[in-house]
């Protein structure tokens, strides 16, 4: 059963704002053990902290409206539960993003949206730039990071709040970058300067969400988003069995066509069914390079095709980018991965399933990657992935040194039986 408890967002503070934990459901494995994952979701009330009790206004002579300030507090309760129980029974996928999306409707729709200096981070980020002293190269530096969080917003059709930019916007953010194939330097610039105007804005007293001063909230390791599935187990996700959840399955259709197209997002996405030829080929003019290619058609693309009705699925990026995740867990890929993080000039293993890894680019790493292993020649694997160099397309694709051994079996170097002398 669904629970929901309000809490205050700066506690310390003289004046806070309210956010709420909606508990339903959601959850990962730890250790062999279910960990819960409440949606956070913040509201347009705030009070002084000495009239907060557990949850709610305390009665206090301090406060005498604290009866009527309870009372919106229970009608957000009773709307936000109500919202959810009406998603579960339209067969919608529940998510942060579906959450986010129906509560912002329903709780916010008489307010106004007109972006802010002092709530908002672009506006404030775009003043920042505008008004900065700093010499030529550095501010030039701020307007790129300026352009990929307009972009953001743009892709997930949403105004980013100061008090929003947590360790999830974070985590999203980031997977943003990576889908934009944007090197782990660049992807360091950018949540570095980020955090410059998280930063500006906390010095000047603009409430803000203090997690970009994590240690976490920095520039992430290489190895980190580098994983692919292998062929097995995209056949695995091919016979899941989502249970009629249709989020569910086309996120994971969509995705399998990516994993056999080697198309990033924006262009697997964008695929109609003119795009295929009659001597099954896919022909597309790529969105980012603005190229041709030309991709023979797999089995399991005109299976998915077949089975959703001779359409392509269609799936935004915001709601795939959580339900791939959802897809990969729910297919049991969730064997250990091991990566090395360096902090501090230390190198250090993390571990995490795979599946907390996979993302939209995954797709596009696991055809680079079993194109390879399976013996087709590199250049042209790169015809399609669009690699202009052999040294760049070799550090794209992610094998482990096992997989190089066997795959070098089949080599004459290592096959050929000599002469006998």
């Amino acid at each position: 059963m669904a629970s929901l408890k309000f809490y205050l967002n700066r506690p310390k503070v003289k004046t806070s704002g309210i956010h709420f934990l909606l508990n339903y459901g959601a959850f990962e494995m730890k250790d062999g053990k279910k960990k819960y994952l409440p949606f956070k979701y913040y509201i347009d009330e705030s009070i002084d902290t000495a009239n907060w009790g557990k949850g709610k206004a305390k009665a206090s002579k301090t406060f005498p409206q604290y009866p009527d300030f309870n009372k919106k507090l229970e009608r957000i309760e009773d709307k936000t539960l109500t919202i959810l129980r009406k998603l579960q029974d339209e067969g919608i996928h529940v998510n942060e993003v579906t959450l986010k999306s129906a509560l912002d409707k329903e709780l916010k729709a008489q307010k106004d949206f007109t972006p802010d200096i002092n709530t908002h981070l672009t506006v404030f980020a775009d003043d920042f730039i505008k008004k900065s002293k700093k010499k030529g190269s550095t501010k030039s530096q701020y307007q790129p990071t300026f352009d990929n969080l307009k972009e953001y917003e743009k892709l997930y059709e949403t105004k980013l709040r100061f008090l929003e930019i947590d360790m999830k916007f974070y985590e999203k953010f980031i997977d943003f970058l990576i889908d934009k194939e944007y090197s782990p330097n660049t992807i360091g610039n950018r949540i570095k300067n980020l955090k410059v105007f998280m930063n500006d804005a906390f010095k000047k007293r603009i409430p803000v969400c203090l997690d970009f001063k994590l240690p976490e909230f920095k520039k992430p390791s290489e190895e980190t988003s580098s994983v692919y599935l292998t062929e097995d187990e995209l056949l695995q996700l091919y016979h899941l069995d989502l249970k009629g959840d249709s989020i569910l399955e086309k996120t994971r259709d969509l995705f399998l066509i990516g994993a056999y197209t080697g198309f990033r997002f924006s262009d697997f996405s964008t695929l109609n069914i003119e795009n295929f030829g009659k001597d099954d080929v896919i022909q597309k003019r790529t969105i980012k390079t603005d190229q041709d290619v030309v991709i023979p058609v797999h089995p399991i693309i005109q299976s998915i095709i077949k089975r959703n009705n001779n359409e392509i699925p269609k799936v935004a990026y915001p709601t795939f980018t959580v339900a791939i995740k959802d897809v990969v867990k729910a297919a049991k890929i969730d064997y250990k991965v091991s990566y090395i993080e360096t902090k501090g000039g230390r190198s250090e293993v993390k571990i995490e399933p795979k599946w907390k890894l996979v993302s939209s680019h995954t797709a596009r790493r696991s055809f680079a990657t079993n194109a390879y292993l399976a013996g087709v020649p590199t250049i042209s694997i790169m015809k399609m992935t669009g690699h202009k160099t052999e040294s760049s397309f070799m550090k794209y694709i992610k094998i482990t040194l096992e997989e190089n051994a066997k795959k070098l079996q089949n080599h004459t170097f290592f096959s050929k039986v000599p002469d006998a002398v």
